[in-house]
């Protein structure tokens, strides 16, 4: 399981349906079948906000760039938002 933080913005998306995507740095060694446990995070306030959601992977593929900051990163479709944690702390099936 890797454990992620996400902006608010992004994090809504995700638990919403909206998005079925991660773009990020390859440093952990993504593979389809992992699990994703992402926290909502508000950078502003360097703050957690208790939301939790687990997600798994599907697919992973290296992003294309003529960027060489970018040649470590991946997109990473996911799916199955399994639970998401409300600021109490209590669970809600997706």
């Amino acid at each position: 399981m890797h454990e992620l933080k996400e902006w608010p913005q992004f994090y809504s998306q995700l638990v919403g349906g909206m998005r079925k995507n991660e773009v990020r740095h390859n440093d952990r060694g993504f593979e389809i079948g992992d699990v994703l446990q992402i926290s909502e995070y508000v950078p502003e306030k360097w703050f957690y906000t208790g939301r939790t959601c687990q997600c798994v992977v599907t697919s992973v593929t290296p992003l294309q760039s003529s960027d060489p900051s970018h040649v470590r990163y991946v997109v990473m479709d996911v799916a199955n938002v399994i639970q998401q944690a409300n600021v109490d702390g209590h669970f809600e099936a997706r």
